[in-house]
């Protein structure tokens, strides 16, 4: 084979490569470009949002997963704050009603803070910080949200299962499609599904029943939905684990989502 003809092959070879990556990075930018992150938030101050909340924390005579209580949850945007490296987040105040119509009594239930850089959004919570979206977002991409958590998030709780908190994998588990919330079958376009955490041992997932009561069980399940230009519209968090020297469960349970008032 003579030089030239070798040549001719080299180049049409870089020029294929040289096209292709030129393609993936486009392709890739124009991904990214659809959904930054901040675009799934919409944050005013004086902005408010409402939840109805299903929950149920287990104690002695409370073991029942189907006996939960019902609330109203308010959160509004209240001010512009400053972490201790100068970086600019959102408070957003919470608050409850026992009552489900709304006509009850709103109780200050507590605040935290919603803090969007470039490439990730923070939830910082009594002092606890997650990173609950991450670029780039696109299906089954993975990242570790709990790298800032103590070995034990949850103190008030006595159980082990927040041990290994800092090794959750969170990652997308649907991007970009709609999603229907609630009772009223609200519908909301361009949504992202979060997965925290998805796993149990010795449950019966289908109605949440421990299979074996003379072994250990838990249940870990944290799944949160946003969608683009309104922020959480769906969130479900079960920590439970069942110690069968106290035959009872120790945890919580609840689901919350957002409705348009």
């Amino acid at each position: 084979m003579s030089v030239k003809k070798i040549s001719l092959k080299i180049i049409l070879f870089c020029a294929i490569v040289s096209a292709w990556l030129s393609s993936c990075k486009k392709s890739t930018e124009n991904f990214i470009d659809a959904y930054p992150v901040a675009s799934f938030f919409s944050l005013k101050i004086g902005d408010s949002a409402f939840f109805r909340m299903d929950s149920l924390e287990f104690t002695p005579s409370k073991q029942d997963p189907s006996l939960l209580n019902s609330y109203l949850i308010k959160e509004e945007v209240v001010s512009i704050e400053r972490d201790n490296l100068n970086q600019p987040m959102w408070k957003i105040n919470r608050f409850i009603n026992k009552d489900t119509t709304g006509n009850g009594v709103w109780r200050s239930n507590g605040y935290y803070f919603i803090q969007i850089l470039n490439q990730q959004v923070n939830f910082i919570e009594n002092n606890l910080r997650y990173i609950r979206i991450k670029s780039p977002v696109r299906t089954n991409f993975s990242w570790k949200g709990n790298t800032a958590l103590p070995t034990e998030a949850y103190p008030d709780y006595d159980f082990s299962i927040d041990n290994n908190m800092l090794n959750w994998n969170y990652f997308y588990k649907e991007v970009g499609g709609a999603e229907i919330i609630g009772y009223s079958k609200d519908i909301y376009d361009k949504t992202i599904t979060v997965e925290l955490i998805d796993q149990s041992t010795n449950v019966n997932d289908d109605n949440n029943s421990i299979i074996s009561s003379n072994n250990f069980a838990s249940k870990e399940k944290w799944i949160e939905k946003f969608a683009q230009n309104v922020g959480l519209i769906y969130k479900e968090q079960i920590l439970w684990e069942y110690q069968p020297v106290k035959q009872r469960r120790v945890g919580f349970l609840l689901k919350m989502w957002r409705i348009k008032k």
